[in-house]
């Protein structure tokens, strides 16, 4: 597959497997996997060459924002990346069932404090103070109950 142009030509998954491969038997261990890629410069019309995707599947637009060709594609552009991102996220896991160690697992993927569009990212508007977060694994406790309902 031809890589957009800005995205970098680095190969997280073989980092991935490479450290896998090196940590020693049952000790603990931390991986820290930061991608570039849903951050600018995108590819313009990337989203549509090649993520395959339509300015059609674009419900809604925040309504700051114009609705016209250029900031649906721009958002294509940016849904291609964070895709490539989620596809990555889903290797590493895959590989972790694989070697037998996602049940020993504490899972953390974290956005990175908005999209990178007016009124979003660095900026002090709801869009921008928005930053997703998911943990998971066999390890993880759940939330008591009553502390649920402030978090």
């Amino acid at each position: 597959n031809p890589l957009p142009t800005g995205r970098r030509k680095v190969d997280y998954f073989r980092h991935f497997q490479d450290f896998l491969q090196e940590k020693e038997g049952n000790q603990p261990w931390f991986f820290w996997f930061g991608c570039f890629e849903p951050h600018r410069n995108y590819e313009y019309g990337s989203g549509e060459r090649l993520g395959g995707k339509d300015k059609t599947v674009i419900d809604d637009l925040p309504p700051f924002w114009p609705d016209n060709d250029v900031v649906r594609t721009d958002m294509l552009d940016y849904a291609f990346e964070v895709e490539y991102y989620d596809n990555l996220v889903n290797r590493f896991l895959d590989e972790l069932e694989k070697r037998g160690e996602l049940d020993n697992t504490i899972i953390i993927v974290t956005s990175d404090n908005g999209m990178p569009f007016p009124r979003s990212k660095g900026n002090n508007y709801e869009y921008s103070n928005t930053c997703l977060w998911l943990l998971c694994g066999k390890m993880v406790l759940p939330i008591p109950e009553e502390k649920s309902a402030t978090m």
